[in-house]
């Protein structure tokens, strides 16, 4: 029966312990990358002013060295984008929002004092990221994601605008900057 034993945990570790440790790493990952985008996100959105917003994403390079660091994480894309959202002031009127990408883009309706406002400025983060399993397979020519292939997530974070004002200097509104 020693021969038995042995081949069962043979099968065991081959056919249930190895795929549930892959398929249970990348829930872990998906966590900690997903902390880690929130993170950035909360540090943009203090950031006086949009454009500062988007370069101390891309200058710093801190969210993707972190990423990085994960292991088992390749980043595909990380996109920055302010959504504004009018906030309907009477029982008639509809709910509207425009996405835009660079801060010279906001159309002046848009503004805090535009003819669209009263208005809500969320920053958002959207990140495409690959997520490797612990140990790939190579079985076949057909990629399964999660034991031969990457799992291709999309993470979104987003979060209030802090800053409404206007620069005392130039005149012009911190999130159109």
């Amino acid at each position: 029966q020693i021969v038995e034993f042995g081949a069962s945990i043979g099968i065991f570790f081959a056919c249930i312990l190895l795929p549930l440790l892959d398929f249970g790493i990348i829930p872990v990952r998906w966590m900690m990358a997903r902390e880690l985008i929130t993170k950035a996100t909360r540090q943009i959105s203090y950031c006086e002013t949009f454009s500062q917003a988007l370069t101390k994403l891309k200058a710093d390079g801190q969210l993707v060295n972190d990423l990085q660091r994960l292991g088992g994480v390749e980043i595909d894309h990380i996109a920055v984008k302010l959504t504004i959202s009018r906030i309907p002031t009477k029982a008639g009127n509809s709910a509207e929002s425009i996405t835009v990408c660079a801060p010279h883009e906001i159309p002046k309706e848009w503004l805090p004092d535009g003819a669209k406002a009263p208005c809500t400025y969320t920053i958002g983060l959207d990140a495409g990221l690959k997520m490797f399993p612990a140990l790939v397979f190579k079985a076949g020519s057909l990629p399964m994601p999660g034991l031969t292939a990457p799992i291709l997530f999309n993470i979104n974070a987003m979060r209030e605008w802090e800053h409404s004002g206007r620069d005392p200097v130039t005149g012009k509104f911190f999130i159109g900057e």
